[in-house]
C-alpha cells in the first residue's frame, strides 16, 4: 500500500512541478529565472530553496545549478549553509525512499548497472571509504548515488552524516566562487 501511495505522490508532485514549469528552471542558462521565482517568496525563500533542493535530489535533476544558485541568492556564507542543508535532506530523502518505499523500482532501474555493482561491492569491501571516494571524487552521478546507496547494506546514519560531510568541500567551492563573483 505504501508503494502505491509513494508512486501516486511522486506522480502528483511531478505533475505539479511540470505544470508550473519548474523543470525548465534547472539549468545554468535559466538561473536568473529560478532566482526570481525563489526570491518572490520573501522571507520564506530559504525554506523554498531547501525544499526545491530536496525535490532536485528526488527527481534526479542536476544539482550543480541549484548549488550555484545558493551563492547567487544568499551570498557565500548563507549560501553554503542552505546548499548543504538542502543537499543533506535531499540525500537522506532519496536514500530512505530507495531503502523503504521504492526499493523494487530502484532495484529495477539501477540494480544491474555497473554503478550499483561497484558501489555495492565497495560498501561490502571498504564500508564508508567507498562513500568518501564517490562523494569527494564525483565519478558517479550525485543523485543516482543517493538512491543506489539505499540499496546497499550501509547504515543510514553513517551514510547521511558522511555523505553530508564529504559533499561540503564541493559545495563550498561552487557557492563561494559564485557568491563572491555575483555579489561583489
Amino acid at each position: 500500500m505504501k508503494k502505491i501511495l509513494f508512486i501516486i505522490l511522486f506522480i502528483v508532485i511531478f505533475g505539479i512541478l511540470k505544470s508550473q514549469g519548474i523543470f525548465s528552471y534547472i539549468s545554468l542558462d535559466s538561473l536568473q529565472n529560478l532566482k526570481e521565482w525563489i526570491l518572490n517568496f520573501g522571507i520564506m525563500a530559504p525554506i523554498v530553496y531547501i525544499l526545491f533542493y530536496i525535490l532536485v535530489c528526488l527527481f534526479f535533476l542536476p544539482a550543480i545549478p541549484v548549488t550555484i544558485l545558493s551563492g547567487i541568492l544568499f551570498g557565500p556564507w548563507l549560501g553554503i549553509f542552505y546548499a548543504v542543508t538542502g543537499s543533506s535532506l535531499g540525500m537522506a530523502t532519496s536514500f530512505l525512499s530507495a531503502r523503504y518505499v521504492a526499493r523494487e523500482f530502484i532495484e529495477k532501474k539501477f540494480g544491474e548497472t555497473t554503478t550499483f555493482k561497484k558501489i555495492d561491492q565497495g560498501v561490502k569491501n571498504h564500508d564508508w571509504c567507498i562513500l568518501m571516494t564517490t562523494r569527494l571524487v564525483p565519478i558517479f552521478p550525485y543523485n543516482i548515488q543517493n538512491y543506489v546507496y539505499g540499496l546497499t547494506e550501509i547504515n543510514f546514519f553513517k551514510y547521511w552524516i558522511l555523505s553530508t560531510l564529504f559533499t561540503i568541500p564541493g559545495k563550498i567551492v561552487l557557492v563561494i566562487f559564485t557568491g563572491t563573483i555575483i555579489n561583489n
